[in-house]
């Protein structure tokens, strides 16, 4: 399929690296299926379960998923990451492809007060041994839940980065558009228009990086997108429609995967 330019050169990596020749017709047929940014996660993800869990992985056939969002997805990889980890033990390698970020905040001593007397509530009610990035992330949590819902016409430019935050953080920060991998540059876009009355809420927002943004969307509207996000999504680019991640038009032909990619590439040279 890489030969006759059917699958790209990152999509036939990324099928290399976990297909047997057992399962290479359905990973290949995945492949063309899909968006490349949800392969490479559906990919990291069966990846960190043939090491984590070897036994389940057997079970599975190691075939792809029947259906698989990109957020789900990467949820899966991070939890197998995190098992891996434990299952190494301390001082372990373990953690299989698992990234470990380490976050310094800058309290001062009122906050630090704050902080531990609100670690300290938390801990009580669901375990002392919950760890601070965990009461942290509840804290957050509880913030961005207790303003979510307000008025879209008094939202404050703190409370708008702290949701567009929760956005880039909700799919990864990776660019929404089919087959685009940019982590950089993001920007708020929003489904509806906000000039049609659209929320500032963040199922009603997405992210994009600025060329797909501004000139394929904005300028050419070559880019349109339906829906709820972020697991109920149609973006249409071109005359290609991708739902939640999955091509549907056009629609695909079982007939691709039996064909023959030296035939379709021309005679070979030497």
């Amino acid at each position: 399929m890489y030969a006759a330019g059917r699958l790209g050169k990152r999509a036939a990596w990324a099928v290399s690296r976990v297909a047997s020749r057992f399962t290479d017709r359905a990973w290949t047929r995945f492949a063309l299926t899909h968006t490349l940014r949800l392969l490479e996660a559906v990919v990291e993800s069966a990846m960190l379960r043939r090491q984590v869990d070897p036994a389940g992985w057997r079970a599975s056939g190691g075939m792809p998923p029947e259906d698989v969002s990109y957020a789900a997805a990467v949820r899966a990889c991070s939890f197998l990451g995190q098992a891996g980890e434990e299952a190494a033990g301390p001082g372990g390698t373990g953690r299989g492809n698992a990234v470990m970020v380490r976050i310094r905040l800058p309290f001062d001593e009122e906050q630090r007060a704050v902080f531990e007397q609100t670690s300290a509530m938390l801990r009580a009610a669901y375990g002392p041994d919950r760890p601070e990035w965990w009461c942290l992330a509840v804290m957050a949590r509880h913030f961005l839940d207790c303003y979510e819902h307000a008025d879209r016409d008094h939202v404050r430019a703190p409370l708008r980065r702290a949701i567009w935050r929760r956005v880039i953080e909700r799919d990864n920060y990776t660019c929404l558009a089919a087959e685009c991998r940019l982590r950089s540059h993001l920007e708020s876009d929003h489904i509806l228009l906000r000039s049609r009355g659209g929320s500032l809420e963040t199922w009603n927002q997405v992210p994009m990086c600025a060329p797909h943004h501004h000139y394929l969307k904005h300028e050419v509207g070559s880019v349109c997108i339906r829906g709820i996000a972020p697991n109920d999504l149609e973006v249409t680019m071109g005359d290609r429609v991708y739902r939640n991640d999955a091509i549907v038009v056009p629609a695909f032909s079982e007939e691709t995967l039996d064909e023959d990619p030296w035939e379709l590439s021309g005679p070979r040279g030497g």
